[in-house]
This record gives C-alpha cells, sequence and structure tokens, in this order.
C-alpha cells in the first residue's frame, strides 16, 4: 500500500490546482479563427504509467476524470470507489470550492478567493511556452502540440492542447491563463512520485444544466485549505494502512 500512499496525496493537490500544471507568464494563444465553445463536457483518461497496472494501488487509482463547463464556471470531478473530489471554479467570482467525499467520513469543503488563490498559483514553476507545428487527431479534436521549459531548472515537457478556445478560458486559475485552448494530453509528475497521465477522450458540445454548478452547503464542513490537506494526508495514511 505504500505505493497508493505516495501517489494520493500529489493527485488531491493535483485536482485542486486545477488541472494545469505549468506556469506561463509570456503570451501564447492557440486560437487561430476558431469559434468559442460556450459550454460543455471533456472527458480525460487518467493513468499512471509508472504503476503496474495489475497492483493492488493501481485498482484504487481513479481512471477518469471530468470537466463540465459553460460561461465562467467549470466543475472538475474524479473519483473512485473510495473518494469523490469535486471542484466549482468562477473566473467572475475569482473562487474555486474544492470538495472532499469519502467512504464512512465526514465530507469537507472549502473556499479559495482573491489574494490567497492568486498565492497558490504563484508557487508552481515558471515555463516559456513554445507552440510547435506538430498537430494530431485527439478524441476528434485537432491538438496543436507545445513544448514549456522551466525557467529555472531548464527541464522541458510536451502537451497538446485545442485550437478553439472553451468557456470564458478555463485556464483562467492557472499559470496557463495566456493558453485559451483546453489541455488535450499532457503528463504531470512532482519530485519523485510516479508520473500521472491525462488524455481527453470525449468532448461534447452538450447544453450544462445550471443546477451542475450548486451544491448545498449544508452538506459539507467547512474547513480552511491548511486544515483540507491535513485531513487528506490522514486520509491516505489510513488507505495506506
Amino acid at each position: 500500500m505504500r505505493i497508493f500512499h505516495t501517489i494520493i496525496q500529489p493527485l488531491f493537490i493535483l485536482l485542486l490546482l486545477c488541472i494545469c500544471i505549468a506556469s506561463c507568464k509570456n503570451e501564447v494563444t492557440t486560437t487561430i479563427n476558431e469559434e468559442k465553445i460556450n459550454e460543455g463536457r471533456i472527458t480525460y483518461s487518467v493513468t499512471f504509467p509508472d504503476i503496474p497496472a495489475n497492483s493492488l494501488a493501481h485498482g484504487m487509482l481513479p481512471n477518469e476524470m471530468t470537466l463540465s463547463f459553460k460561461g465562467s464556471k467549470t466543475m472538475i470531478e474524479v473519483g473512485t470507489m473510495l473518494f469523490s473530489l469535486r471542484k466549482i471554479l468562477d473566473s467572475d467570482k475569482k473562487e474555486a470550492i474544492a470538495m472532499l467525499s469519502t467512504s464512512g467520513m465526514p465530507s469537507l469543503a472549502y473556499k479559495i478567493t482573491g489574494e490567497e488563490l492568486e498565492e497558490l498559483i504563484s508557487v508552481i514553476p515558471q515555463y516559456e511556452i513554445t507552440i510547435q507545428d506538430e498537430t494530431k487527431k485527439i478524441a476528434e479534436t485537432e491538438g496543436i502540440k507545445a513544448k514549456a521549459k522551466e525557467l529555472t531548472t531548464g527541464s522541458t515537457m510536451e502537451f497538446y492542447c485545442s485550437k478553439n478556445p472553451m468557456g470564458d478560458n478555463l485556464n483562467w486559475c492557472s499559470p496557463f491563463e495566456e493558453v485559451q485552448g483546453v489541455l488535450l494530453e499532457y503528463d504531470y509528475q512532482e519530485g519523485n512520485f510516479p508520473k500521472m497521465r491525462l488524455k481527453v477522450t470525449k468532448i461534447e458540445h452538450i447544453a450544462i444544466d445550471d443546477k451542475t454548478f450548486e451544491y448545498d452547503k449544508e452538506d459539507f464542513n467547512w474547513i480552511d485549505k491548511e486544515k483540507f490537506e491535513e485531513k487528506i494526508k490522514t486520509f491516505s495514511n489510513i488507505m495506506s494502512m
């Protein structure tokens, strides 16, 4: 269970930081006279290339993440038989709400806004992004390849993003704000933690009900970000016993 313990904490942190994992301070746009998609749902596959498919830890990890968007609002959801994590973001209000539900434990939530949200984003390494000439189809969508160079260490990563902007900019709450398209395929790895790979499997151009972004405050114990992360550590410790 040690593998599960080493993965679950960075997985939660990744999702709490939204789906974007690199910092981009230069002006980059992937929009090339493409029509904006105002609402819909995006499904990602979530895999862990370095974790054996037949391992116990692999079976406990999520294999899918969904992102619903409409105008200024976004809802990200991921879950397994052990937990469910939702995050609701609003670019107009500049706020993010994270909600965690686990079997046999009280549901928890916290809200982060303004300067606190900016501070959370500011600790992510900064990258210089260069759009490449290469494209490929991902979930029936043409993806543009981009290369990101980390400004401190010089390390590089590659990812694919869409030409179409979606919502009021799905990346507003991340340092990828200047990239107007959605990330279609990318890897995430932090320190010595196993690599996590996300790839879009479906983009649905459908109407999204406003109730998607609603929740009952009474269903959750509201705590601050620090206590929320402490609870995540406690949860992962229990699961690794």
